[in-house]
């Protein structure tokens, strides 16, 4: 009885290989970016920290800000943190909004304008939870 070797069909899988594991790869790379953005709190650390320095950058000195942060309260306690007034500051000396909504990361945005940021509060009314800051002159020199 004849042996017949298949040459044609190892070389086959063998020029496939290559693909098959970056197939993986690519799969494993799409997980990763669809964990990263799981209940969208990433998105929404961006968005808020964008906004405030917007915010900032287009005030005047006296202004006060106040924006509805209903959204980030609740995704803040979705993800386990239990005091909601540390979830947004600001750095005035680094010129930076930092927003915290998942424990142990946070998303820093900074401003451009040479501002204090005062008197900053997340206070609960009627109509749900508002950060409120005032917009002060001159930067820590």
């Amino acid at each position: 009885m004849n042996k017949i070797n298949n040459k044609k069909g190892e070389s086959y899988l063998e020029g496939n290989v290559i693909y098959i594991i970056l197939f993986i790869l690519f799969l494993m790379s799409g997980m990763a970016f669809l964990y990263k953005y799981q209940n969208n709190v990433y998105f929404w650390e961006q968005y808020y920290s964008y906004t405030l320095a917007k915010s900032v950058n287009n005030a005047q000195i006296g202004d006060r800000v106040e924006l509805n942060i209903d959204r980030a309260i609740e995704l803040s306690r979705k993800e386990g943190i239990a005091d909601y007034k540390s979830i947004i500051s600001f750095d005035n000396f680094k010129k930076e909004v930092v927003v915290s909504l998942q424990k142990g990361k946070k998303t820093n945005y900074n401003f451009l304008r040479d501002y204090n940021i005062n008197d900053v509060l997340i206070e609960e009314d009627i109509n749900g939870y508002f950060l409120k800051f005032s917009v002060g002159s001159g930067g820590l020199k």
